[in-house]
């Protein structure tokens, strides 16, 4: 199994038929899970305007040269597999899971965690990804 880390992604060449594909997920994703553009920015760790946010969006495309939104798209789409392997039956749940509040994070829901994290929300978002992966594995 290969690890997807910042310095793999660095070292990996995508190509655009592979870079195309992850946009076009990623966005599928985004739209599945109702995020809105304050949401968004905090999954994408960017603090890109309205404008830029939505050429993304209907271009289905992310900014080239970004490992780091490759890497969190990578790890939105993880999550969203994992949800749905753990909650086959209840896609309601897979996705309104990132903004339900859990027990499992004090009570908060995932997109509060990443919010509150800052500038550290990449490993936030690595750290739900690896919970999610940790439950889906012992189950």
């Amino acid at each position: 199994m290969m690890v997807i880390n910042e310095s793999t992604l660095k070292e990996t060449k995508f190509n655009s038929d592979q870079l195309e594909s992850l946009a076009k997920a990623f966005w599928a994703l985004v739209k599945k899970y109702n995020l809105n553009n304050s949401e968004l920015k905090v999954v994408l760790g960017k603090d890109f305007d309205s404008k830029t946010i939505k050429k993304y969006r209907d271009s289905n495309s992310l900014p080239e040269g970004e490992p780091d939104l490759i890497l969190r798209a990578v790890h939105m789409l993880g999550i969203h597999w994992s949800l749905r392997v753990l909650y086959p039956h209840n896609p309601s749940l897979v996705y309104s899971w990132m903004k339900t509040q859990t027990p499992e994070f004090d009570n908060k829901s995932p997109i509060e965690i990443l919010k509150e994290s800052g500038y550290k929300s990449l490993m936030a978002l690595m750290s739900i990804r690896n919970y999610l992966d940790y439950k889906r594995a012992s189950a």
